[in-house]
């Protein structure tokens, strides 16, 4: 055994460790710093969410479907569950920024779960005593009654959908210039294809 340890040993043995209790003042300060540092940290996750979710929903607006979206949001290596968490993250602190400021140090599990609901059962959760200590699963079984079911997609969403994919189509066929081409198929392949666009077109236009 080296001397260094040996040592060691010896000088434990003349001065034992002094017990120190939960209680003592040293403890309970380690304590708060504890929980400063992680009232932060939760703040800090929070704010990316939101600027995250800021950024989503400019791209969900840019892009003309939700399918281009969903592929857009593989490209930056976010899932679809993620993404509707940050959107409803900025959308409550636009909505609510008072509340969204007062209470995003509860954590992204507990903000995520706040942003899904509606302003009444928000203020009811909020008015709950204790949220801060539960758990993330009992926060959830507490919000669970107040989330709002998804909305019905009715044939006016769906027409209004329609109607901006195809104001979106014109914008991108006006901007087309028929190149300078002598492959002869090639032409006679694309005549058909804005035919048949053409076509597809005036049958829908003559139901309306």
């Amino acid at each position: 055994m080296g001397k260094k340890i040996v040592k060691a040993i010896e000088l434990a043995r003349k001065h034992p460790p002094v017990v120190v209790r939960a209680s003592d003042p040293r403890m309970q300060r380690l304590r708060e710093r504890v929980e400063e540092i992680r009232r932060q940290t939760y703040e800090f996750l929070i704010d990316r969410a939101r600027e995250l979710g800021e950024v989503l929903i400019e791209a969900a607006a840019l892009l003309d479907s939700p399918s281009h979206y969903n592929r857009w949001l593989k490209t930056v290596g976010i899932s679809r569950p993620t993404s509707h968490n940050y959107r409803r993250v900025a959308r409550f602190a636009s909505e609510a920024p008072g509340l969204f400021q007062r209470w995003r140090d509860l954590g992204p599990t507990k903000v995520y779960q706040l942003a899904r609901l509606g302003s009444k059962g928000r203020a009811s959760i909020l008015a709950s005593e204790g949220i801060r200590a539960m758990t993330d699963a009992q926060f959830i079984a507490l919000c669970a009654p107040y989330v709002e079911k998804t909305r019905l997609v009715t044939g006016n969403m769906l027409a209004s959908g329609l109607e901006r994919k195809a104001a979106g189509m014109v914008t991108k066929m006006n901007a087309w210039q028929l190149p300078e081409f002598d492959d002869a198929e090639v032409g006679k392949r694309l005549k058909t294809s804005l035919l048949l666009l053409s076509k597809r077109a005036r049958e829908l236009a003559a139901r309306l």
